[in-house]
């Protein structure tokens, strides 16, 4: 039993340290449902803030989601529709896949 009780412990602290740090925990948190890239600045292809964007997109409830700040399509997981970046704004591709160019 003592071996459980440790174990028990140690995933709770884990996951206390994982809230605190911001990062989601709750089966139920929208920002699992809404990825993205690093986006602009952090890319020098993206035009947009892909990152910023797709947590208050998150925040909404707007997924499932790809929020991508140019069209290679870093950190597509596939199968979801796609915010895609292009010229300093975005276009929803539903069945987007990376290295298509959004319609100007």
């Amino acid at each position: 039993y003592k071996g459980t009780s440790q174990e028990d412990a140690k995933r709770q602290y884990v996951a206390r340290a994982a809230e605190a740090a911001g990062f989601a925990t709750d089966p139920t948190d929208p920002r699992l449902h809404v990825t993205s890239c690093i986006g602009a600045p952090g890319c020098a292809s993206a035009t947009v803030p892909a990152r910023q964007d797709a947590a208050r997109l998150a925040q909404e409830g707007r997924g499932p989601l790809h929020v991508s700040g140019c069209a290679k399509g870093c950190a597509f997981p596939g199968g979801v529709p796609a915010l895609v970046g292009a010229a300093g704004r975005y276009t929803l591709m539903p069945d987007w896949q990376p290295g298509l160019d959004p319609a100007p």
